[in-house]
């Protein structure tokens, strides 16, 4: 800041020959200028995130804007305004949600540029701190970033100042320790992704290195990775001992298998469908950053034996399988990325079955389980944890994302319905639930979908589910209600959209027409050639369904705008596509119990 504000102040003086203490006025109206353009330039900033629909834009403004308010801190606020702004616009409901969706991204920027734990921007620690500072505080800088420049022209000219105020109003505020504070419980909070992301920069693999010595690997952790787990484990354990970090390791060791066995089961034929790229720099770049991100994960887990012996991971991975599980599937509906490469899904699923075959120790492991019960979890356990994340999301793209956890655990089930079929009447319990929530009507195609293979694969001849069990035909009694209940809701929701359309271009017609006398109208929508009655309750009874007329209904459905409910038409296909199924189409024994 101070070498921004000299060099402005040179071109001032060499400029126009203005000086602070000759042309005080002049001075004060330059700089008032350039916190007015400063402040714009902010405003846009957010502005463009808030607007785009390419992540890398947004990720990239957001990244600005905090690395901004480190760099110049008397700008922290303005910085604030424009993220939160930002963040509000693309769905979500506070900043600090902003940032635990980016919070990978985030981690590993800040590694990259140098920052050491401690110093994490209090715009990115603790939001909340920066929103009640911005309700105290009137300016728009903050005064520890004033304090001293005022101080010293205090003493030189004897005047009070815009700090003294503040002090003579009792404002008194450690923004040392709070900034300390923010920083430790940022590092409390997000031990989970903070922890493994560290270990990743833990080994002295740098870009451009086919392979290390075995020298290279027994010399210990990178100095900066070192660093930071020091910092972490004072924030998180309290101290900094080899006792103290190996503890730490221990306690977060499945969350660093999540991260890592993911990226060393990603290969470039499982992806290769997965990115469509223009040009052959940008996936060469992709691919390079892809086998750089597997050679550290592999030399990491290495360093990672220095500090635990190979015998307590194995035994310590063994009683947390099922909380990998649960963060391998979390991870793959944040949408993991390295650079420009993200993590497919299949990935996920390999690191799964990598797990179930080399970590755990369920008794599930000699076939009588399908794949999570082989790595100590649960297709139920799966599912409520999917569920869960679903209904925490708060953008559609997270849905989408959270979505396709669900639809992973689902198809692997599908695959295995001879391991599973105990369970799959609470899988369709929990789809039956996405269903029926009008918050997930968008999603409805998909989960019937899904539905669909569910059933295909239970009334499959090869079968072997008993359906004169009374708990099966309450499922597909159950499913079959539902399927109705949304079938009617959808169509309901369609004809009353396309009628008050319809009926609004018939109106806007004769109001075209101007006051000429129309003795012929093809329907009474109400009113009077104008239609200033249209919002009467005898008209709003009229946009009922039920009220509907035939010759109508066909022509609110020819001309009227479907487009925008596309989504309730493929529901209502996939409805009768699947009652069909269930009830014509079954197989026999399926059938007739039914």
């Amino acid at each position: 800041e101070g070498h921004i504000a000299r060099k402005f102040g040179r071109w001032l003086k060499e400029r126009f020959n203005l000086t602070e203490n000759e042309n005080p006025k002049e001075w004060r109206a330059f700089h008032d200028a350039q916190e007015s353009l400063e402040s714009s330039s902010i405003r846009c900033r957010g502005v463009i995130a808030a607007s785009t629909s390419d992540e890398n834009i947004v990720r990239e403004n957001i990244l600005y804007l905090i690395r901004l308010s480190l760099e110049r801190s008397d700008l922290l606020m303005p910085c604030y305004r424009a993220c939160e702004h930002a963040a509000v616009a693309r769905g979500y409901s506070k900043l600090e949600n902003l940032f635990a969706q980016e919070r990978e991204f985030l981690l590993q920027e800040f590694w990259g540029l140098g920052i050491q734990l401690s110093c994490i921007p209090l715009l990115v620690s603790s939001p909340p701190t920066v929103r009640s500072l911005l309700r105290i505080v009137p300016s728009q800088a903050l005064p520890w970033q004033q304090q001293q420049g005022q101080q010293e022209k205090r003493h030189q000219t004897g005047t009070p100042t815009g700090t003294d105020h503040m002090e003579a109003s009792s404002l008194s505020i450690d923004f040392d320790r709070l900034e300390e504070d923010s920083a430790s419980q940022f590092a409390l909070a997000n031990a989970s992704s903070l922890i493994p992301l560290i270990v990743l920069e833990s080994s002295k693999f740098k870009a451009g290195h086919e392979a290390l010595e075995e020298n290279d690997i027994e010399s210990g952790w990178s100095d900066s990775a070192f660093k930071h787990l020091e910092d972490a484990s004072v924030m998180i354990a309290g101290g900094k001992s080899d006792g103290d970090i190996s503890n730490l390791l221990k306690t977060h060791l499945q969350d660093i298998y999540a991260l890592f066995v993911p990226i060393l089961e990603d290969s470039p034929e499982e992806d290769s469908e997965t990115y469509l790229y223009e040009d052959d720099e940008e996936e060469e770049e992709r691919q390079a950053t892809r086998d750089l991100i597997r050679k550290k994960a592999f030399y990491s887990l290495g360093c990672l034996k220095l500090v635990i012996s190979e015998e307590i991971t194995t035994r310590q991975a063994a009683k947390v399988c099922h909380l990998v599980v649960r963060e391998i599937l979390r991870l793959q509906g944040r949408q993991v990325s390295f650079g420009k490469h993200r993590l497919p899904g299949s990935a996920f699923l390999s690191a799964i079955n990598h797990v179930a075959e080399n970590l755990s120790t369920s008794k599930e492991k000699d076939g009588r389980g399908g794949l999570f019960e082989s790595a100590g979890s649960s297709t139920t356990e799966c599912i409520l944890d999917s569920k869960r994340w679903l209904d925490e999301a708060m953008t559609q793209a997270q849905e989408r994302n959270s979505w396709q956890v669900v639809e992973c655990v689902c198809d692997q089930s599908c695959k295995e319905i001879e391991k599973t079929k105990d369970q799959m009447g609470f899988v369709i319990h929990v789809l039956l639930g996405i269903l029926l929530e009008s918050r997930y009507e968008k999603l409805r195609p998909s989960v019937l979908s899904t539905l669909q293979d569910i059933t295909r694969a239970m009334m499959s001849e090869t079968s072997t589910i008993q359906w004169s069990d009374a708990q099966n035909i309450s499922t597909m009694n159950e499913l079959l209600l539902a399927l109705v209940h949304t079938h009617e809701e959808c169509q309901e929701k369609l004809l009353r959209s396309c009628l008050g359309n319809w009926r609004r271009a018939q109106k806007g017609a004769r109001r075209s027409m101007g006051l000429l006398h129309v003795k012929h109208r093809q329907s009474n929508d109400g009113g009077d050639v104008w239609g200033w009655d249209e919002d009467s309750p005898s008209n709003s009874e009229e946009l009922s369904p039920s009220s509907i007329k035939l010759s109508e209904m066909s022509s609110a459905l020819e001309k009227g705008d479907t487009g925008e409910h596309s989504h309730h038409i493929k529901t209502m296909v996939k409805v009768y596509d699947l009652i069909e199924f269930i009830l014509l189409k079954s197989p026999s024994k399926a059938n007739a119990a039914l």
